[in-house]
């Protein structure tokens, strides 16, 4: 069973922003990382450029999912393939930045197995037309069948994680 949680920090500052960028890509158990509508050395700056665009530099700056996979997910191949299949769902509105992080964990019997996930930033405002994005259940919920139709993985379970 995987899991997607969705990290939502209402009134942070451009610091958010630029910690998360930070986080997502120079983290030690980052494997790679890569961008879609954005390039990944010039993210928060270009992110950044689309809110001062638009006028929407304050408030929510990003959207950021993580996508923890099931443990059938155990080769680096297969984590790439699914993470770049699933931060694509919104390239047709917004930039994305998204990291493969790995962490070891420990099997009963003692042995190192690995463990793959995705975080995924997003700008919140949309390089097409400026909306901010919504997230409301409807849309998670077809990010989340996105997400099973990516991995073949049918039970995905949601969690929040917000800050007023």
């Amino acid at each position: 069973m995987g899991f997607l949680k969705l990290i939502v920090k209402q009134n942070a500052g451009k610091e958010y922003l630029r910690n998360a960028v930070n986080y997502i890509t120079e983290n030690a158990d980052a494997c790679c990382y890569s961008g879609i509508n954005i390039c990944p050395e010039r993210a928060y700056r270009q992110m950044r450029k689309v809110k001062k665009y638009y006028g929407k530099t304050s408030g929510n700056q990003l959207v950021h999912f993580v996508v923890c996979f099931n443990n059938e997910v155990n080769e680096i191949a297969i984590a790439k393939k699914y993470a770049r299949k699933i931060a694509e769902y919104y390239k047709s509105r917004y930039q994305i930045l998204y990291a493969i992080h790995q962490e070891l964990r420990l099997t009963k019997s003692g042995y190192a197995k690995s463990w793959f996930h995705v975080h995924i930033v997003m700008n919140s405002v949309s390089f097409v037309d400026g909306k901010m994005f919504a997230d409301n259940k409807k849309d998670i919920g077809r990010f989340m069948e996105h997400i099973s139709e990516v991995t073949g993985d049918d039970w995905w379970r949601l969690g929040y994680e917000t800050e007023e």
